[in-house]
């Protein structure tokens, strides 16, 4: 059985970086194992679509050295793409403690409204080269639920139905808190002393 790895790719290095960038994922495709590419999350558009044409080179490439009815590799190699939805919060966090390896414009910190444009043409772009979107943000609420599908759907025109994935995973959720609170709550009464009296 062919083994499966995914690997991380950055498409957002300075120049003088991405040579180097650029060979080390040669050299993991080539091993035959890598099922699929994690990009990194950044805010340069022209700088992404460059790296995704070098990628899908590389990956076409690696197709033609094997038999198509060949098991020991993988082909099918799946591309993911690094999403955060923009909120204030996020971006003066950011702005206070950069992340090493993140390249963010200054544009994008400093203006939410930029900071959602930037946001949907990243989306476009994903649906238009076939990247499964990771969104990193943290959806803890309805209210985050809503408007990140409002986002995706304002962005790659695709209609969320309320009974979508996005609605089901925050059932399940809020199942699961009541559960945890429900079990915390019988372990507490089962381990509660009884009071003594004298």
């Amino acid at each position: 059985k062919t083994m499966k790895y995914g690997v991380a790719f950055n498409p957002y290095l300075p120049q003088s970086e991405m040579e180097l960038e650029r060979q080390r994922l040669k050299l993991k495709v080539d091993t035959g194992i890598v099922s699929s590419i994690w990009l990194q999350f950044g805010t340069d558009i022209n700088t992404l679509t460059n790296e995704l044409r070098f990628i899908n080179a590389l990956l076409l490439e690696f197709k033609s050295k094997y038999p198509s009815n060949s098991a020991l590799v993988n082909k099918n190699v799946e591309i993911f793409g690094s999403f955060f939805i923009p909120t204030k919060k996020f971006l003066a966090a950011f702005k206070f403690r950069p992340w090493r390896g993140v390249y963010i414009k200054k544009a994008y910190l400093d203006d939410i409204e930029e900071a959602n444009r930037f946001s949907q043409n990243l989306l476009r772009c994903y649906k238009e080269n076939g990247i499964k979107v990771l969104i990193e943000s943290s959806l803890s609420n309805q209210k985050d639920i809503d408007s990140t599908q409002q986002m995706i759907s304002e962005s790659t025109f695709v209609d969320f139905p309320r009974n979508s994935q996005f609605h089901n995973t925050q059932i399940d959720f809020e199942k699961t808190l009541a559960n945890d609170k429900e079990e915390i709550i019988e372990q507490q009464r089962c381990c509660k002393k009884p009071r003594h009296i004298n």
